[in-house]
């Protein structure tokens, strides 16, 4: 049996799900659910209440699994690695000083990689071990 590719697809997925959910509860462009929320005149209505409850539960979702597949270490271990790794774009610690925009933008990307790589530990562990071969992929 041969080692199959990255299943970069499925993973892929996954970091743009915690992104999509991350985004859509707060970004810098004001249309997330933390604005239609607040800085609206406050009418709390069922369908917000119905949203927030739904952002609620996957937020749940995500945090749990993150912190169940990688444990806190591997948590900490995640978020540094992210944050290099998104320094190494950005440049130097004063861009993120000196421009809060990119600095948010930044929070919600490393967020967001640390969650989609929680909930994708397994598909990582699996490829890593050996265990996700070509057959896996196959729908009966």
């Amino acid at each position: 049996m041969t080692r199959s590719s990255f299943p970069w697809r499925e993973y892929l997925f996954r970091i743009f799900l915690a992104f999509f959910l991350v985004f859509v509860t707060y970004n810098p462009l004001g249309f997330s659910y933390f604005h239609w929320l607040y800085t609206e005149t406050f009418h709390v209505s069922t369908f917000k209440i119905f949203i927030g409850i739904s952002l609620l539960i996957a937020w749940v979702a995500f945090v749990y699994a993150t912190a169940r597949s990688l444990g806190k270490w591997g948590i900490l271990l995640a978020l540094i690695f992210f944050i290099v790794l998104v320094m190494l774009f950005v440049g130097d610690i004063n861009t993120l000083a000196q421009n809060p925009l990119i600095l948010q933008y930044t929070i919600i990307l490393v967020t967001s990689l640390l969650l989609g790589t929680g909930v994708a530990w397994n598909i990582i562990w699996r490829w890593f071990s050996g265990m996700y071969e070509k057959h896996d992929n196959l729908v009966e």
